[in-house]
């Protein structure tokens, strides 16, 4: 049912054997794993990479032939033939219903759809070393401390017609972590911009969009994101929303997308403004603290030494 595209590169190691893991744990099992990595031959920890590819020999691994994350999308979604398309970045990790969900959610609701996805988990962790001696024991310990909420609460999707869906992700964007897409639908798109280094995501699901199809929201959490130093959409600040809107201006600019609301005949009042609010603060309204914690856990010196490789 699902073919599921997972690019690599230079993934910290931990973090893609919990990815790849929660992959091959999923309780559904009708799917096809692609994953192109482009991890550079002289990197310091290739071969330790090659071992973890080795404990998964059903999953197709694919060298890149290109460069950039598009690229390698691209490159084994082509490959594929399931009828849909599952995303996974190698430094997420799935919850083992997560494709459970989504083959039900799609097999009950599928007319007019092109895009189904689900909330997402945020975790940003910090790891500590410490000493016990202070205490009068000659061993160390170390502390996980992981701050959690939740992100893309978008249940309002489900209440806008279609037509509009890609107006409402044109800046209340999704991870594609946590995103099926139907394949008959992705392939009358050009594919991920491999000219753009952000915004490829957002430009391509407004591209499957703009055909006339809907987004579905599903009100589960189906991914985990783990927040990183090595993480790419981390860097950037402002610099990347920029660039983001630039390349989502390629397709219609903001006073365009205003004027399309303002003028829609087929929008009350309320899915009006609700679109407008969107348009402006989409992204701040797809995440919530609501739900935060903060978890301290206690893990041994040779766990901390393979949560910080």
């Amino acid at each position: 049912m699902f073919d599921i595209i997972i690019p690599t590169y230079k993934t910290p190691l931990n973090l893609l054997k919990k990815c790849l893991d929660s992959v091959e744990n999923q309780t559904f099992k009708e799917y096809t794993v692609w994953i192109c990595d482009g991890t550079p031959h002289d990197w310091k920890r290739y071969d330790d990479l090659l071992e973890v590819f080795s404990k998964y020999p059903h999953f197709n691994i694919i060298q890149q032939t290109g460069t950039g994350v598009s690229q390698a999308r691209n490159q084994i979604i082509k490959m594929g033939k399931n009828p849909y398309v599952a995303f996974l970045d190698s430094d997420d990790i799935w919850n083992l219903n997560h494709l459970k969900f989504m083959s039900e959610s799609i097999e009950i609701d599928n007319e007019g759809l092109a895009v189904w996805f689900s909330m997402v988990q945020q975790i940003q962790t910090e790891n500590q070393l410490i000493d016990l001696k202070t205490i009068m024991i000659d061993e160390k310990i170390g502390l996980n401390i992981s701050k959690t909420h939740s992100l893309q609460c978008y249940q309002i999707v489900n209440f806008i017609p279609y037509k509009y869906h890609a107006l409402f992700h044109s800046n209340a964007v999704i991870w594609f972590s946590a995103m099926v897409m139907k394949r008959e639908v992705l392939e009358k798109t050009e594919l991920f911009d491999e000219t753009l280094s952000l915004g490829e995501d957002t430009c391509l699901l407004i591209d499957a969009l703009l055909q006339g199809y809907g987004s579905k929201f599903l009100h589960y959490q189906g991914a985990i994101r783990v927040c990183h130093d090595e993480q790419l959409s981390n860097q950037g600040g402002k610099e990347k929303l920029d660039l983001v809107d630039k390349a989502i201006g390629k397709r219609f600019t903001m006073q365009e997308r205003l004027e399309i609301i303002d003028n829609a005949q087929d929008l009350n009042n309320s899915q009006k403004e609700t679109l407008k609010i969107n348009l402006i603060d989409g992204k701040d309204l797809g995440c919530t603290s609501l739900d935060g914690c903060h978890i301290v856990s206690v893990i041994s010196q040779e766990e901390y030494e393979i949560e910080t490789l």
